[in-house]
């Protein structure tokens, strides 16, 4: 079943648009892995209240509340200036939905909508007149599998030195809040933390920086690379860029790639569009023509 799509699949970009008018995929949720299903008992990981295997229909509420809390941002006076100066002109809460094209052999393509990628930017109040840069970015698998969060990404920029947190302080904080002990890499301009589980237990590989890397794809065609030793089910990845110390960040970023759930929610979407696409050719049977 996996491989029976193939590259016939069609990704388009935000509301892409096709020549012929299609059929529209009716939504059915096949799967429902729930929360923490490849962590340890008891543990959650969550970033800012978020949490892989949170839908979509969850999530929004708290972007909402989220966005809130920031300072309320300054439109350009002109954006076209503004987009030739490389200027940021993008709304502080973006939704990206993406429109897969199921091709029917000698009819219009069927169409699978749904909400892809969700980016929120915020701006808090530092000690100085720059505000503190927060952003968090989420990708969602389909509604077959509940359009359901399996990667986050928060990044947070420091621009006043009086701002910059404590690194061994935070690290601290981490271990606490995620309750396993860490991994870290000092580098020259930078310090990395990783935190990984394997079928709900601490896991440490021997070469922590070529395995479990969270650059693995989490894409539909894509699935055999996704976390192909079976080792590398929930990964926490924290880069801490060096300030005005080395103990001192000037800027960190969080990722959460939940590669079992996202290689298991895959599996189940890829299967879902193969047997939507066997159920249309075994009910569609026009009537003959007299002979």
């Amino acid at each position: 079943m996996r491989n029976r799509l193939g590259a016939a699949i069609v990704l388009a970009g935000l509301f892409g648009a096709s020549a012929a008018a299609e059929e529209e995929i009716v939504w059915k949720q096949v799967l429902n892995v729930p929360k923490g299903a490849n962590l340890a008992p008891g543990a959650t990981w969550d970033v800012l209240g978020i949490s892989p295997g949170d839908s979509y229909s969850e999530v929004r509420p708290r972007l909402d509340a989220l966005l809130a809390e920031s300072i309320p941002p300054v439109a350009p006076k002109n954006e076209t200036t503004a987009a030739l100066l490389g200027q940021d002109t993008s709304k502080p809460l973006e939704e990206v939905k993406l429109s897969i094209y199921l091709p029917v052999p000698g009819g219009s393509n069927i169409k699978a909508t749904y909400m892809d990628r969700v980016e929120l930017k915020r701006q808090l109040k530092g000690t100085g007149p720059r505000p503190i840069d927060d952003n968090i970015t989420l990708r969602f698998s389909t509604p077959a599998s509940g359009n359901q969060v399996l990667s986050i990404v928060r990044s947070i920029n420091y621009y006043e030195h009086t701002d910059q947190v404590r690194i061994n302080q935070m690290i601290k904080t981490v271990v606490t809040k995620y309750g396993m002990a860490a991994s870290v890499t000092k580098h020259d301009k930078s310090t990395e933390v990783k935190l990984i589980f394997d079928n709900g237990t601490a896991f440490k590989p021997a070469n922590i920086m070529e395995e479990c890397a969270s650059w693995m794809p989490m894409d539909i065609n894509e699935i055999d690379k996704i976390n192909p030793t079976d080792r590398c089910d929930v990964v926490l990845e924290i880069t801490f860029a060096h300030g005005i110390s080395d103990d001192h960040a000037s800027s960190i970023r969080f990722l959460i790639d939940d590669y079992a759930r996202g290689k298991e929610n895959l599996t189940a979407d890829r299967q879902y569009f193969d047997s939507y696409l066997d159920d249309v050719r075994s009910r569609t049977a026009g009537q003959a023509p007299k002979l």
